[in-house]
């Protein structure tokens, strides 16, 4: 239920930046109408944000437990993990 109230906040906030981008092509913004697509865009970024985390989290949680159902491939893909992570070569 949470993630159906945050996705209509963010298509709100969308559909306002939308109206303030009509709004700049024919006439321009005022200080204040700027400064509300600014609070949106910060806002939207705060929701992107929270759901990237949560989906990160969600993840993890998911990947943790079947990686403990299947232990050998678990394994072998945490190897494979740190060794596209290692630097190999430097160049200067």
């Amino acid at each position: 239920m949470r993630s159906l109230e945050t996705n209509k906040s963010k298509l709100t906030k969308l559909l306002n930046i939308s109206h303030l981008d009509r709004i700049n092509e024919k006439r321009g913004l005022h200080q204040d109408e700027r400064g509300e697509k600014r609070n949106l865009f910060a806002k939207l970024r705060q929701i992107n944000f929270c759901q990237e985390a949560l989906a990160k989290q969600k993840a993890r949680y998911k990947w943790l437990e079947v990686g403990y159902m299947n232990t050998k491939y678990f394994h072998r893909v945490i190897k494979w993990k740190r060794m596209k992570d290692t630097i190999k070569e430097l160049h200067i």
